[in-house]
């Protein structure tokens, strides 16, 4: 009997790590996700996703750039879908790049820990995808949103995202 269960159990984590990598989306499509747009096939996509673990904690940033012909239309689906002309929102913006707000100092280390710089021109969406709505943003003790931000000067896309 012990010999069966054994078999069993070597079985089942050889399937799992066989089909490891099945079903993992490709960044292209993660990144269509979290933005609700779809990228064009030539934008180069550069991409680090940290989250693991049984809660899937972590973070997920991506660098995309467009091609000269590819930034017209992308950037007419940006405004169709209401991405809001930067800057940021104060709250958001000391979160990620860190600032004063109401004497209350706030660090710089998100943006920095995943090398997203200050965007100056450009259009930004946030979805906030934690429970707690009812708590100010700075005030909560966990966060979870996807970030986007398109750089209009550089032509480059920068999707964050947040797990903690």
């Amino acid at each position: 009997m012990k010999k069966v269960i054994s078999i069993f159990f070597i079985t089942i984590l050889s399937v799992c790590f066989l089909f490891e990598g099945c079903g993992k989306m490709s960044d292209r499509d993660y990144v269509s996700k979290i933005i609700k747009l779809s990228l064009p096939q030539g934008a180069t996509i550069v991409a680090k996703n940290t989250h693991s673990g049984f809660l899937g904690d972590g973070t997920y940033f991506a660098k995309i750039t467009f091609s000269a012909v590819e930034i017209k239309p992308f950037l007419e689906k940006i405004k169709a879908n209401k991405w809001q002309p930067l800057p940021l929102k104060k709250d958001i913006d000391a979160l990620l790049y860190g600032g004063t707000i109401n004497g209350i100092e706030y660090a710089d280390f998100l943006a920095k820990e995943v090398g997203m710089p200050k965007v100056k021109n450009g259009y930004w969406t946030f979805v906030d995808r934690n429970t707690e709505k009812s708590t100010e943003l700075l005030e909560r003790y966990s966060y979870n949103f996807d970030l986007a931000i398109f750089d209009t000067d550089t032509n480059t896309l920068y999707v964050y995202q947040l797990d903690t």
